[in-house]
């Protein structure tokens, strides 16, 4: 269930006009960054943990599953206004906050946003969400 709900977040952004390269994560950021800038502004979403959940009422054994989605800008200090990263952030946030995406899960819950990377070409967000099926 993982994974669908990994696709359906990504089919969710690509909702978003705003972004150019919506994606799995799977270590772009460790790859040139030159040539990842070129796919800016990008949102990959990748799995944090999926934990046990506990449920009381019920026989069904539940899990917790808390994604992040590294959200990939050039960076504050050269060509992007602070205003359109934050206008990103937020679109993406209320895309998916308490969003089923049509799933048996619980809505997805915002969970925070955090800066991973400052440097002087590239700034890169968490955004974190979590759900429980």
């Amino acid at each position: 269930m993982f994974d669908q709900i990994q696709d359906k977040i990504i089919l969710a952004l690509k909702e978003i006009d705003t972004l150019k390269t919506v994606e799995d994560y799977e270590g772009q950021f460790e790859e040139d960054i030159d040539e990842i800038q070129k796919r800016f502004p990008v949102a990959f979403v990748d799995i944090d943990s999926i934990n046990p959940e506990e449920e009381l009422n019920s026989s069904k054994q539940l899990e917790r599953a808390v994604y992040e989605i590294f959200v990939g800008c050039k960076s504050l200090r050269r060509t992007i206004k602070r205003d359109a990263v934050y206008e990103l952030i937020k679109s993406i946030k209320e895309k998916l906050h308490n969003n089923t995406l049509e799933l048996d899960i619980e809505p997805l819950k915002f969970d925070g946003v955090r800066k991973l990377v400052s440097l002087p070409s590239i700034i890169v967000y968490g955004i974190r969400f979590e759900t429980v099926y």
